[in-house]
């Protein structure tokens, strides 16, 4: 069964490790393997925590249906009193007891971000970096919708008995960032922000019935950028990825000249799990625009 796989998982974890668990912020300046030997173990954890809440889910579902399968078999006395009793309390219990413990489990789960965005992503960059290098990374899984992350908040209510009422409520959550050095010279950086609205709209309908509908939209907003040796390639032609992405900024310096591209996507649910390519195919878009610079009087 999973939850006994997740449970060694959980006492094999560090002190550190289970902190952040409970904690869900994590700040390092690391090098990439001590920081994926510290995150590895926590998303493995977490999926065995998915599958476990998975399975209980299944398991909670059986015993609602052996639960009325015992109490017809009972009521038609087809076993003695005893026999019937403690079959109808045992499929209660392995009913009830399921989906509380499915609940106990969700304290400990972590967003899938962390295992299917964050992993590849830092092992992606680690590839390209120099050995020994340290990488600053800041991590907050904490939740997207806490009343610390809200920036605004609004009540359309027209009065007691008018309709529709509508409640809307934003968040800011600021949940990845990371700076690195490549192997070529360049300084890599990515954020990732989300800005979640959740509306609830309570209306009545025609046949007197109040209904409740509850309405989540997330707005991702990735950044990648790499601030490169001008010595090193040429950036001077970045007009091409003007037509391909949201927003391009270019900041020029004496020796250096960083180039930043932002891609959005929207998803509906907050335990959406964000696509590694979005983020990895921004950085390697602004690679393939930047040529190999020309030495002078050349």
């Amino acid at each position: 069964m999973f939850f006994f796989s997740a449970l060694r998982q959980y006492f094999a974890l560090s002190g550190a490790q289970r902190k952040f668990i409970s904690s869900g912020i994590y700040a390092g300046n690391r090098t990439p393997r001590e920081i994926l030997d510290f995150i590895r173990p926590l998303a493995r954890f977490d999926e065995n925590i998915d599958n476990t809440r998975s399975q209980l889910t299944k398991i909670g579902c059986a015993g609602l249906i052996l639960l009325f399968i015992a109490a017809i078999v009972a009521g038609n006395e087809a076993l003695t009193p005893n026999i019937a009793s403690g079959l109808v309390i045992f499929t209660a219990v392995l009913f009830v007891g399921s989906f509380l413990l499915r609940w106990f489990l969700s304290s400990f789960d972590l967003h899938n971000n962390l295992r299917l965005f964050v992993v590849p992503v830092l092992n992606t960059i680690s590839q390209d970096m120099p050995e020994n290098a340290r990488m600053i990374i800041k991590l907050d899984l904490r939740g997207k919708t806490l009343k610390s992350k809200m920036i605004n908040e609004k009540h359309d209510n027209p009065g007691w008995f008018s309709y529709p009422k509508i409640s809307t409520w934003t968040y800011k959550d600021y949940w990845f960032s990371c700076k690195a050095p490549m192997v070529d010279g360049s300084n890599l950086f990515i954020n990732v922000e989300d800005t979640v609205r959740s509306r609830k709209k309570t209306c009545k309908s025609r046949s007197g019935k109040t209904k409740i509908k509850t309405k989540v939209k997330i707005k991702h907003k990735i950044t990648a950028g790499l601030a490169m040796k001008t010595k090193v390639y040429d950036l001077s032609r970045t007009d091409k990825l003007q037509n391909t992405f949201d927003r391009v900024k270019t900041k020029d310096k004496p020796k250096r000249k960083a180039v930043t591209l932002t891609a959005r996507a929207v998803s509906t649910d907050v335990e959406a799990r964000l696509e590694p390519s979005i983020c990895l195919d921004l950085i390697g878009k602004i690679l393939m625009n930047a040529a190999p610079a020309t030495a002078k009087g050349a």
